[in-house]
This record gives structure tokens, sequence and C-alpha cells, in this order.
């Protein structure tokens, strides 16, 4: 199923404009506020790379594709779901340390659940594909590597400090982001 940009645009649109405007309004914990600000700015992201992508981008079969959406919506979703689950039960509930470590890590079953897709499908992508997706893959671990490496450097070297926790969290959302982008000049280059 794919929506048209006539009606993914403006959905994108209202979700950060509520997002901004609901704040004002009804009392938000910080959490729900990050997380209509993240939906909002993804979906905006997404239409972005969408619009970039050459026409027949992706050249999966149409079968192997909708089991890719379905498997992302579902790991997604349950990631989502898990994640709220999880911190929620850790600042509510007073816990031993292993308590926390297993909520903690409960997230961690969505990304593997979204990992598995990639991986099925990548084997189901032509050869040309599975290039594209190769050389972005290789490029935003480049990219990543050695923009976090220097970071870590002036940071041992007391030039600023950063939080390990923060580091480590972004690590994965901004592989995805520069993967996404790496993937439309990849793509590009052949389209």
């Amino acid at each position: 199923m794919t929506i048209s940009y006539r009606v993914a645009l403006p959905m994108a649109l209202l979700l950060l404009l509520v997002s901004i405007a609901l704040p004002q309004f009804v009392a938000l914990s910080d959490t729900v506020r990050g997380i209509l600000v993240g939906l909002s700015f993804g979906a905006l992201f997404g239409l972005l790379l969408r619009g970039r992508l050459p026409a027949p981008c992706d050249e999966a079969p149409a079968e192997v594709r909708r089991r890719y959406q379905r498997e992302m919506l579902v790991s997604m979703t349950l990631y989502m779901f898990l994640i709220i689950v999880s911190f929620w039960c850790i600042r509510h509930f007073e816990l031993p340390t292993a308590g926390r470590a297993l909520l903690a890590l409960l997230p961690v079953i969505g990304i593997a659940m979204w990992a598995r897709a990639q991986m099925r499908y990548l084997a189901g992508c032509d050869e040309l594909q599975q290039k594209i997706e190769l050389q972005a893959i290789a490029m935003a671990s480049a990219l990543l590597v050695f923009g976090s490496f220097p970071l870590g450097l002036l940071a041992a070297a007391n030039v600023f400090s950063i939080s390990g926790k923060i580091v480590l969290i972004w690590i994965l959302p901004v592989f995805i982001i520069v993967y996404g982008l790496c993937k439309v000049w990849a793509s590009r280059r052949y389209g």
C-alpha cells in the first residue's frame, strides 16, 4: 500500500503542528512530546527521501517489498511499544538491578526483528539493489565511524564532555538516518 504525497505530506505537517501546538493546551510529559516530534520529523524525513529516490529505486519483487513493509511495521511498532512500557515500568516500580536490566533490554527484541527483516529483504533483492544497499551500508558505517571517532578523541582530551548514555542511545538512529541519505546517493548513481 503506497500513500500519495497529497495524503502523506499534509498528515506529516499536521502531526508536526499537533506536536508543537498541543503542549500549549494540554500538559504532556517530555516523553510524549518527544515521541510526537520524533514521529513528525521522521515522517517528513521519509517523504524527503522518497522524493529524492529515482523512480524504480527498489528492484525487489513486489512480494519481497510487501513482506519487508509488513515485517518493518510489526518490528518497529513492537519496538516503540516495548521502549515505552519498559521505561515506564523502570520509572514507576522499585526493581532490583537484574529486573531493571531485563526491562531496559526488552526493546532489543523489536530491533532484532528489524535486523532480520533487513537481511531477508536484502536476500530477496536483485544484484543491482543488493549493490546499492551494500554501498549505502558501507558508506553509512564509514561516516558514523569517522564522525564518532574524532569526537571520542576530543572528549578523551577533555575538549568537551559528553554523556556515554547519550552517545550509545543515538548510534542506531544516526546510522539509520545516514544510511537513508547514503542510499539516496547510491541509488541516484544507478538510477
